[in-house]
């Protein structure tokens, strides 16, 4: 994949019309103040307002710039939508921002200053407060602390963050899967992470798409399939599971030696016993 420019940013769509000119008037500002060429892909996640026809007219009205917009078939969400526009990439390092302004991109420039500064392969943006609900913030924060692999001591991932595109360009396998959490592509392949404090606004227009059914839907996927939870749980309770098969094992027998206990049984139950303890 050649590299056409240096910076590739990655805007996933769902129902933002309200925003979009303003949002791809603040990333084109940025870029031009730092002096850095750059593309901007936007995956419309099959929105049900008009964001499809803002985003024509943003590439309409800017024919000179390096606009990409794509209309996906259905929803995938916001993983998969990311997905698609990593594959379209072409600069030499990517960008992923939200849609909703709640970051606004003249935070950008403090990634690339990080970035840069300290040769990272990524840079996440954390914030110390964001805005939503405290359930939404409880169970981000759970989630995050038993990621199978750690991000960094003090910051946090998330979906505002710059990297390497080849990071993604190396994992060709894991983007084969039906589960897809980017954090989990990029993570596979480096451990040389940085992040900066960003700013995080409350929502300048509409409400959040995910309801409190998408979130729970979410979270319950990504622990399951992007976590070590569920290893620890089959750990924790086989150890118990294990303890108790042995000690009912050892009931058996000494039920055996002392009781009239039919041939065979006692043999039978406990080879089961320490099987399953065993397993």
């Amino acid at each position: 994949m050649s590299s056409n420019f240096e910076y590739s940013v990655v805007v996933p769509v769902y129902n933002s019309y309200e925003g979009l000119k303003e949002l791809y008037s603040e990333i084109a500002i940025t870029f031009t103040k730092i002096n850095s060429s750059f593309e901007v892909i936007f995956i419309d996640d099959f929105s049900t307002d008009n964001s499809w026809q803002i985003l024509e007219e943003i590439k309409e009205e800017n024919l000179k710039q390096n606009i990409t917009i794509v209309k996906l078939s259905k929803n995938y969400g916001q993983q998969k939508s990311t997905l698609c526009g990593l594959e379209l990439a072409k600069g030499k390092n990517t960008i992923t921002i939200d849609d909703d302004l709640q970051i606004a991109p003249k935070e950008i420039t403090k990634l690339i200053i990080e970035f840069n500064s300290n040769n990272f392969d990524i840079v996440y943006g954390s914030t110390l407060d964001r805005k939503h609900s405290k359930i939404r913030n409880t169970g981000s924060k759970i989630v995050k602390s038993h990621t199978a692999k750690p991000i960094t001591s003090e910051y946090s991932a998330s979906s505002f963050r710059l990297f390497k595109t080849q990071l993604f360009t190396n994992s060709k396998s894991i983007k084969n899967k039906k589960h897809i959490f980017i954090d989990e592509i990029l993570l596979w392949n480096t451990a040389n992470i940085g992040g900066v404090y960003i700013e995080h606004s409350e929502r300048k227009y509409s409400t959040s798409s995910y309801s409190k059914r998408k979130l729970l839907k979410l979270g319950i996927e990504t622990i399951i399939f992007a976590t070590n939870i569920p290893l620890r749980l089959m750990i924790i309770f086989g150890f118990i599971g294990s303890i108790a098969s042995f000690a009912l094992g050892i009931r058996f027998i000494y039920k055996r030696v002392l009781y009239d206990v039919p041939l065979g049984y006692t043999s039978i139950i406990v080879t089961v016993l320490f099987s399953t303890s065993i397993l």
